[in-house]
C-alpha cells in the first residue's frame, strides 16, 4: 500500500497494444488501396470509331479507303509514313505537322491542333463545311464518293 491508502497495482493503467492495432490498421490500408488501385485501373484502350464509320456498313466502298489516300486525293498532300501532316482543314493554319491521317479507315483521322477528328465522312464536313447529320450526310457521302471513287450518287 501506499502511504494514501491506495493499492499501486490497482491503479495501473493498462495500455493498448499499439503493435496490434497498428498491424490492424495496416492490414486494413492495404485493403483501401487495393480497393483504390482496382477502382482506378484503366480498362484496356480501344479503338475510338466515328459514329458515322459504323453507319457506312461493312460493304461500303469508302469504309475502305485508307485517310492517307483521302488526304493525298482531296488535299493533293503527300501522307507520310508517319502519318502525320499539316492539318489541311479549313480554319487552321496549321505551321506543324499536329494532324494523323491513320492508316486504318475504321480510325480515320485526328488533328492535335484544332482537335477535328473522324471518318471519311467527318472529313467531308470540316472540308465543306456541312453538318454530317441528315440530307448533308448523303451531300457529303455523294461529295467523297465523285472524289474519291470517281462515281456519282454512290
Amino acid at each position: 500500500m501506499t502511504p494514501e491508502g491506495r493499492d499501486r497495482e490497482s491503479e495501473r493503467v493498462v495500455l493498448p497494444d499499439w503493435r496490434a492495432i497498428a498491424e490492424a490498421s495496416d492490414r486494413q490500408n492495404d485493403r483501401d488501396h487495393q480497393r483504390m488501385v482496382a477502382a482506378t485501373r484503366r480498362p484496356q484502350a480501344t479503338t475510338v470509331r466515328s459514329p458515322a464509320i459504323a453507319q457506312l456498313g461493312p460493304g461500303d466502298p469508302l469504309r475502305l479507303i485508307p485517310p492517307p489516300v483521302a488526304f493525298e486525293i482531296l488535299f493533293g498532300l503527300e501522307v507520310p509514313r508517319s502519318g502525320f501532316v499539316r492539318c489541311p482543314l479549313p480554319g487552321h493554319d496549321d505551321r506543324t505537322p499536329s494532324c494523323k491521317a491513320f492508316a486504318d479507315p475504321d480510325r480515320g483521322f485526328h488533328c492535335w491542333g484544332c482537335n477535328r477528328g473522324g471518318s471519311l465522312i467527318d472529313l467531308g464536313a470540316h472540308l465543306w463545311e456541312i453538318s454530317p447529320r441528315g440530307a448533308g450526310y448523303f451531300e457529303i457521302r455523294s461529295r467523297l464518293a465523285a472524289a474519291l471513287l470517281g462515281r456519282e450518287g454512290a
